[in-house]
């Protein structure tokens, strides 16, 4: 690598510039002034782990299937447009140093992909974090259990191939395309949390979930709209979708609506005419839940509804309604 540097020094024209098994030092430093030099590939030097890279008038960065865990301090990439890291030593908090200190010097960045980094646990982006960014590729990530993003500007994120998948926190005012293709595996969504802002949420309650869970998951996240439109267009032979209950707490649409404490949601519910007295797997009805959760507004509708039973006994505990608030 050092003879290397002279001529890469010496060639001004240079535009593209690929490194493939170049033997390194770990500390890789390079400077590379060249004038016109727009993109670098760094492909199979298994000795980089914390290159410095100065490129001033870079703007495209790939390296695949290196063992880097982070950037030099050093590292000044002031032109950086896209930026792709394949690596299997990089980490959560590797990734977090990479997004707040090295890539704060890169404005530009419209494009950030971390897709195959095999140890990625979880990742982080901020309000303030990466301010271009339009496009984010989490791909095949197979550690990954944790995201959680903020982002007024990103337009395409990708999460296809992380089966570990556990939390998601999304808040995305721009997003157009979201790739959750993942979720189709699953057999129900209790264990994963998935709490989407934006304008993505119908979205991602109609085109994921299986059709008998639509209105569970409506009532769960609050989305009215997807709610009322789920109820419209109920037929007797899917009727039943109204009072599906998860196969592990026995929630309801209801009892979701109740626990989350969703008015709106338990007023559509409520209108509809499904079960107000629907048990969950430890005998708590909707009444139950609401009063257990402190959600005081929930509890006073369902008490001003004639056909609820506010005398109703738990299972485990033979306590009513009131039992519950007096606790």
């Amino acid at each position: 690598m050092e003879s290397l540097v002279p001529w890469l020094d010496k060639n001004w024209k240079l535009r593209e510039l690929v490194l493939t098994r170049v033997a390194c030092v770990q500390g890789f430093y390079v400077h590379l002034q060249t004038e016109e030099l727009k993109k670098v590939t760094i492909r199979q030097c298994y000795q980089l782990q914390e290159p410095a890279i100065v490129g001033p008038n870079l703007e495209s960065l790939v390296i695949e299937h290196c063992m880097l865990t982070k950037f030099h301090e050093n590292t000044c990439l002031p032109g950086l447009t896209m930026l792709s890291v394949s690596s299997r030593n990089l980490k959560a908090l590797q990734t977090r140093h990479l997004i707040k200190n090295v890539l704060t010097g890169s404005p530009a960045l419209e494009m950030l992909r971390l897709a195959g980094c095999s140890q990625l646990e979880q990742l982080l982006v901020d309000p303030g974090d990466l301010p271009a960014l339009r496009n984010l590729d989490l791909s095949s990530c197979v550690k990954l259990t944790r995201v959680h993003i903020s982002s007024k500007m990103l337009e395409s994120l990708d999460l296809s191939r992380d089966d570990a998948l556990q939390y998601i926190l999304l808040d995305l005012e721009s997003v157009v395309n979201l790739d959750l293709s993942f979720l189709k595996h699953l057999t129900h969504f209790e264990q994963f949390k998935a709490f989407v802002m934006g304008n993505t949420t119908s979205w991602l309650t109609q085109s994921l979930c299986p059709e008998e869970q639509v209105l569970w998951i409506a009532a769960k996240s609050g989305d009215l709209t997807t709610l009322r439109e789920g109820l419209a267009r109920l037929t007797p032979e899917t009727r039943f979708y109204a009072e599906w209950r998860d196969p592990v707490y026995g929630y309801s649409p209801l009892a979701n609506a109740c626990f989350q404490g969703h008015i709106h949601c338990v007023q559509a519910l409520l209108s509809a005419g499904v079960n107000y007295n629907i048990c969950d797997a430890q005998g708590n009805t909707p009444l139950h839940i609401a009063t257990s959760c402190g959600k005081s507004e929930v509890v006073r509708l369902l008490l001003d509804s004639p056909g609820v039973d506010a005398f109703a006994k738990t299972v485990s505990k033979a306590q009513t309604a009131l039992d519950i608030a007096r606790d």
